[in-house]
């Protein structure tokens, strides 16, 4: 929504999130600041991704490879794991799996411009990994995020 655009408001009861709807737009719902763990080996998207993020209020760590998400999950867990299912040190779907055995709340964004193989496919259904088909646009990613929060913790596979 662009600066100045003309909208409704609708707080919902539950106090949990708003609806802004632009005129002759779709309803967007701002979702409460998350942290959020980026990992992918493209520092261009890696970048992209923070300044979106950012911008919308989320707290955004980035790392370009599974070790150094593993550091940062030593550090602080984040509430949304967004990442690469191919990465230069080994695949991100088993990676968002661990994490989310071991901490219940954890969510995920898998994000990848190849096709899952059955495996991954089904890992992500079980475990209510989101997919996001490489490219992207900023709109996919938050309403990846948005569903998110909305679904109450658990994410939704859907190809965006």
């Amino acid at each position: 929504m662009a600066p100045g655009a003309n909208v409704t408001v609708d707080l919902h009861e539950e106090g949990d999130h708003l609806t802004l709807v632009a005129a002759g737009g779709t309803p967007r719902h701002e979702t409460a600041p998350m942290s959020v763990l980026a990992v992918d080996d493209n520092d261009a998207l890696l970048g992209w991704i923070e300044r979106i993020l950012a911008d919308e209020g989320h707290g955004v760590r980035l790392a370009p490879t599974l070790e150094g998400a593993r550091q940062m999950v030593s550090e602080a867990t984040p509430d949304v794991l967004l990442f690469d299912h191919i990465l230069p040190d080994g695949e991100g779907v088993g990676f968002a799996v661990d994490l989310i055995k071991e901490f219940e709340r954890a969510r995920a964004v898998a994000m990848s411009g190849a096709t899952l193989d059955e495996e991954e496919f089904l890992l992500c259904q079980r475990y209510e990994i989101t997919f996001l088909k490489k490219p992207f646009v900023a709109e996919e990613l938050l309403g990846a995020l948005e569903a998110l929060c909305l679904s109450g913790g658990s994410s939704r596979f859907a190809t965006a």
